[in-house]
């Protein structure tokens, strides 16, 4: 549109409305970003700032979800966290790789709102996070040559 009204090569009558439009978009776009400037301050005011994890240490992972109360338990006996873990890698400044202190198995990916600083001793857990994902296919032996009768 705007290749159009500086152009002006666009009928006469209907240039003017188009250049009226297009200055209510600039203007609009305008008040829009002000205001989302605004939400955002307010919102960033009343947020705590993420904790700052470094590899090792040891955090406790979220497992009250939404899909708890299919499983027939009572939400109210359910433990929120569970089991330390030790942070394995940061994959991104809100995403950390976890890893079981026991036998170092990596657990996944988990962004910082599931997880919670560890203080404390290690106790076993109540029931392991188990990994996340579909579980790997066994094969016999990777080796072994395929024989076909032809």
């Amino acid at each position: 549109m705007r290749r159009i009204l500086d152009a002006d090569n666009f009928v006469p009558a209907i240039t003017p409305y188009l250049k009226k439009l297009s200055t209510s978009l600039v203007e609009a776009r305008d008040i829009h970003e002000k205001a989302q400037a605004a939400q955002k301050k307010n919102a960033d005011e009343n947020r705590r700032p993420s904790p700052d994890y470094k590899v090792g240490d040891l955090v406790l992972l979220k497992t009250q979800g939404a899909n708890d109360t299919n499983r027939g338990q009572t939400p109210k006996f359910i433990p929120r966290r569970d089991s330390p873990y030790k942070i394995k890698e940061a994959v991104s400044p809100t995403t950390y790789l976890l890893e079981r202190i026991t036998d170092g198995e990596v657990l996944g990916k988990y962004h910082v709102s599931q997880l919670t600083p560890f203080v404390g001793r290690i106790q076993a857990p109540v029931q392991e996070k188990r990994k996340r994902g579909r579980p790997r296919k066994v094969v016999a032996n990777p080796n072994a040559e395929s024989h076909h009768s032809d």
